[in-house]
């Protein structure tokens, strides 16, 4: 403020613990304003990995983000004491975003994460509460997701409305209400057929009650009278999001793979972001359900008792960074089922990936058995799918290192596997060669044909 005061926010290593702190500039003491402690990982909003803290303009107070009553909160709290004094968001919403304060009014316009009761958990919406007393009231259509986006002004907003099988419509809304569309999409940009466009999924995790949802995706050429085998491009549960609802959130590499004769999909399984505490905390920990092996193949086995289609006799998985460790550890925990597994920049040996990914996930490194484990896993020796690994040579946020020890378990258990190694590439190494490699790569192994040589290029399947 505009005295020699200052705060700032700290946690704990871990991050089960959040403070906000008063500093001053001159004399250097900090005073403890707020501490509030978790079972897992505390303060954070959404899939955005924010510490969840908002100056209140004109005031000393701020929205605080708490998960502590379930699902993530914002409260306004007082910043010299550190007393709630209410709650802003309604408790049956999971906040995410606070886009504008209207200090004139006294409301707060954020973004959240709906109840599944109310539609889609995936399917963002605004709202608008009272800094005072809540009040929440919710400002989209529930039919679709919404990407927000004020003006500096704060008396207007784009709201692009969406889904994964909808174009884009553009909104121009002002906060007194009216409203013009600016865009609508055209459907004649669609690049395929109806029946090949990306679909929503909703099916039940392996406990038989929860709902979870995920994106499908089909070749242009997809036919009802022919089967195609499935592949499910996975990421580690308890960090992000990967099955967005969103148009803009549609993933052309998924498709890519589609196109070479397959049905892909992405699913968020117990254990993301975005809905409850409870729901997020199935994926934390070390030794607990890692990465919801048992949600993705109870997926896999409803889709394809619903679509003929699927060849469920050949599923495969793959994934990228925590979806290459997660394609990894699928692959050991569920070999009768799995025929083959991508598995690119793997970070599966904790000690190379440093405190931070690994500490807010999975525990305290020097506090769990299971991290001596590494790439030593001790299911590898059942590993029965085929395997094809990637890695890039500077690759600085998953360095080669955690392959190459993975590479010297799959050898010293004496299991063949394919190594692509891209020299000066860093952690993002999907160009339309590596797409290429992994699209041949499923065809030989879930085909037994090639989509690729030196003579012909990429030919697609009949």
């Amino acid at each position: 403020d505009s005295s020699q005061t200052f705060f700032f926010i700290s946690h704990t290593r871990g991050a089960d613990e959040i403070t906000i702190w008063e500093g001053n500039a001159i004399t250097g003491k900090v005073r403890k304003v707020r501490s509030e402690k978790s079972s897992t990982r505390a303060g954070v909003t959404g899939s955005n990995i924010q510490y969840g803290v908002e100056d209140i303009p004109g005031t000393d107070d701020y929205i605080w983000y708490s998960d502590k009553n379930g699902r993530g909160q914002f409260f306004r709290m007082n910043g010299r004491s550190g007393r709630v004094r209410n709650a802003i968001s309604d408790s049956d919403v999971t906040a995410l975003d606070i886009h504008y304060i209207d200090v004139d009014k006294s409301e707060v316009y954020f973004t959240a994460y709906p109840s599944p009761e109310v539609t889609d958990p995936d399917r963002i919406q605004l709202y608008k509460a009272s800094l005072e007393a809540g009040e929440q009231e919710r400002l989209t259509d529930t039919n679709t997701h919404h990407s927000i986006h004020f003006s500096p002004s704060g008396k207007h907003y784009i709201d692009i409305a969406s889904r994964i099988d909808q174009p884009p419509t553009v909104y121009l809304r002002s906060i007194d209400g009216t409203a013009s569309e600016i865009f609508v999409s055209s459907d004649d940009g669609w690049a395929r057929p109806q029946k090949a466009r990306p679909s929503r999924f909703e099916v039940l995790a392996a406990d038989g009650k929860t709902k979870i949802y995920g994106n499908m995706y089909r070749p242009s050429y997809w036919s009802a009278q022919a089967k195609y085998p499935i592949i499910n491009w996975i990421y580690g549960s308890a960090e992000y999001q990967v099955a967005g609802e969103g148009f803009d959130q549609r993933s052309s590499r998924l498709q890519h793979f589609a196109e070479a004769g397959f049905i892909v999909i992405e699913l968020d399984s117990r254990g993301t972001p975005g809905r409850t505490k409870t729901f997020n905390d199935f994926g934390m920990g070390a030794g607990h359900n890692i990465c919801g092996a048992q949600d993705h193949v109870a997926a896999m086995k409803q889709l394809a008792e619903r679509d003929p289609t699927i060849d469920i006799r050949r599923p495969a998985v793959g994934g990228h960074s925590g979806g290459g460790q997660c394609a990894y550890r699928l692959a050991l925990r569920e070999p009768d089922f799995f025929k083959a597994a991508v598995i690119s920049a793997p970070s599966s040996d904790p000690y190379i990936l440093g405190a931070f990914y690994i500490e807010d996930f999975l525990g305290l490194i020097d506090e769990e058995d299971l991290f001596a484990e590494g790439a030593r896993d001790p299911d590898l020796p059942k590993l029965s799918a085929d395997v094809f690994i990637i890695q890039g040579e500077v690759d600085e946020d998953v360095p080669p290192a955690s392959a190459l020890r993975l590479v010297d378990q799959m050898i010293a258990q004496d299991k063949m596997f394919e190594l692509l190694l891209i020299p000066n590439a860093g952690h993002s190494v999907y160009s339309d060669y590596v797409i290429r490699r992994v699209a041949n790569f499923y065809a030989e192994s879930l085909y037994g044909v090639s989509l690729m040589k030196n003579s012909q290029g990429l030919s697609q399947r009949d």
